[in-house]
């Protein structure tokens, strides 16, 4: 069982709140085929689709949309939903914890303002049990009840394509955390992931956010990356 569902229901038994955060929205992100092995990707931009509730597929780069059939492009073969996004980990959580109060936050759900907006009072009044949400829930929120805060599937954060990744990671998980145990009491804050002595959750454990920023400073001298040289991004 994985480390982290004991001490959410722990948390729910005693009375506090739970934010379980994901960066991936969708009910899962990558669809495969499992005879081929090729993704499905968009038409247009040749960018892996998601899988949204509804049989939806859509892009998250250009915004397409369309029915998902099951079947591979390529070879006809049944295609699988891979990885978990905030969708799928809100149904998941409903089946383990059917008594739990459960909303979810994400810019699939909160096209709506008025429902953002409403969640984010309930939870803040107590009358929400776990937030399952993207980087919306992760600034600027002060819940009061809130005791629990875990990461699903962390090592994403660190897979971008950018030189800021890690950068981009700590500065999120460091907000995440700050979160939970707020006004004087203790929260406990789970990070799951498959690279433990990763840099990042190093300086996170030991609290050094100091020697890591010179690190990065160091490195990016090294190869004359920002800040000590400018990129200018040219997109057609």
């Amino acid at each position: 069982k994985p480390f982290h569902i004991g001490h959410i229901r722990s948390t729910i038994d005693k009375g506090g709140q739970v934010i379980i955060f994901r960066s991936r929205r969708s009910y899962a992100p990558a669809l495969q085929c499992r005879d081929c092995g090729e993704l499905l990707k968009c038409p247009h931009c040749n960018v892996s689709v998601s899988l949204h509730m509804g049989n939806q597929i859509q892009c998250h780069h250009c915004g397409w949309k369309g029915s998902f059939n099951g079947h591979c492009l390529k070879c006809n073969g049944t295609l699988a939903a891979i990885g978990a996004g905030t969708q799928k980990i809100e149904e998941e959580a409903a089946a383990l914890f059917p008594q739990a109060r459960i909303a979810r936050l994400d810019s699939d759900s909160t096209q709506n303002k008025r429902y953002e907006a409403d969640t984010i009072r309930d939870f803040s009044n107590g009358e929400i049990d776990i937030l399952i949400g993207t980087q919306i829930i992760s600034k600027g929120f002060d819940f009061s009840k809130l005791s629990l805060v875990v990461v699903i599937a962390a090592d994403s954060l660190l897979a971008m394509q950018d030189f800021r990744a890690d950068e981009k990671a700590m500065q999120l998980l460091e907000q995440l955390r700050g979160r939970s145990g707020r006004r004087g009491s203790r929260g406990l804050f789970i990070i799951q992931t498959s690279q433990p002595q990763h840099p990042v959750y190093q300086k996170i454990i030991n609290n050094d956010s100091k020697a890591f920023n010179t690190e990065l400073l160091c490195e990016r001298k090294d190869f004359l990356f920002p800040p000590y040289s400018r990129i200018i991004s040219l997109t057609v």
